[in-house]
């Protein structure tokens, strides 16, 4: 049987962020069949540029981020909850 692929995504960037614990935990208990992916350079790609996405320009970060998800059956958003909204990642 083949492995469905998660990424994973944390919106957080705090080394002990509460958020990157749940997505390893996720990772930890997840079927046999899934395999999730954490992200792990988010905080190294920069804001989106239409005028660098260029092939041949397109930052290294953001170019693995987008390769990893094209390969991705799933993307898993594990994101906090800042005084009851949503944060800007």
């Amino acid at each position: 049987m083949s492995k469905n692929t998660v990424l994973a995504l944390v919106g957080s960037l705090r080394a002990d962020s509460h958020n990157r614990k749940l997505a390893e935990a996720i990772q930890l208990n997840a079927p046999e069949n899934v395999e999730v992916q954490i992200h792990g350079s988010l905080g190294n790609i920069p804001f989106y540029n239409e005028d660098i996405d260029v092939e041949g320009q397109v930052p290294a970060e953001a170019a693995a981020l987008r390769a990893a998800a094209a390969e991705a059956d799933a993307i898993l958003l594990v994101t906090p909850e800042h005084n009851g909204t949503m944060p800007a990642s």
